[in-house]
């Protein structure tokens, strides 16, 4: 009988008192995608349909595992058009941040909910507890990237006003999900400032290139990023499918 692949969850999650059952299911699930890798990207319908959960309720329960560092989610896109969600599995839980109230998840609906996960929510209504929290975070140094949206990259270039194209930035990083060559990206607002002394650069190049130079440079280097973009995606489908070929091991608990 074939047993497919497996993976790995930390005694930590799974009995922390911090997170409802439900939020538990789906870090078990995902890990079982996952493997040693901690990435996978089981689409929202398949989640719901093969843990018998609604929209709303995935949404309420994976937002739990994302506000508490369990789970990462990276948004992918081809072009303009968003692509499938990354799901990466960090097996640390932020012990400062509450799950939300039952009265407050109880006006969440699925339209709303949807978006949660790729910004960070309130984590207590105490306002002398949530200033303790964000110092002690502060101090121990732990703050965890968080891409940023399309309106935020804008509102960065706007306040640097410089030429750097907001939609490409974002379509390139996600594209090799927020990953700076083997390294993940730590600080995005020193990103954009690369890109911009790399435009300032080209502006400075001579201006006797011809229009048919200009556009075979830019035809090279629009080339240049799909094909990272393809050896990412490729590199990415190759781990996966290795994972899935490892054998079944009954002595590793929690798979």
């Amino acid at each position: 009988m074939k047993k497919g692949a497996y993976g790995i969850v930390y005694q930590e999650i799974m009995r922390s008192p911090d997170l409802p059952g439900n939020a538990k299911l789906i870090y078990a699930y995902l890990a079982s995608f996952a493997g040693k890798e901690d990435e996978c990207y089981p689409s929202v319908e398949t989640i719901c349909a093969e843990l018998n959960m609604s929209k709303t309720t995935m949404y309420k329960y994976m937002n739990a595992l994302v506000d508490c560092g369990v789970i990462e989610k990276k948004q992918t896109y081809v072009g303009n058009i968003k692509s499938r969600v990354i799901y990466r599995i960090t097996h640390e839980i932020n012990k400062n941040v509450g799950f939300p109230k039952k009265s407050e998840t109880e006006k969440i609906t699925c339209s709303d909910s949807e978006n949660l996960g790729f910004r960070e929510i309130g984590i207590s209504t105490d306002s002398e507890t949530n200033i303790n929290n964000i110092n002690n975070n502060n101090k121990r140094g732990n703050r965890r990237f968080t891409p940023p949206t399309l309106e935020d990259v804008k509102a960065y270039c706007q306040e640097r006003n410089n030429q750097v194209d907001p939609e490409r930035f974002l379509d390139f990083y996600s594209a090799k999900g927020w990953m700076i060559g083997k390294n993940k990206m730590k600080d995005w607002k020193a990103a954009v400032r690369t890109w911009e002394r790399k435009d300032a650069t080209r502006q400075q190049e001579p201006t006797k290139l011809s229009p048919e130079e200009r556009q075979r440079r830019r035809e090279e280097e629009r080339r240049r990023e799909e094909q990272e973009q393809r050896e990412w995606e490729e590199a990415y489908h190759k781990r996966q499918e290795e994972r899935a070929k490892l054998p079944y091991d009954p002595n590793m608990p929690f798979r």
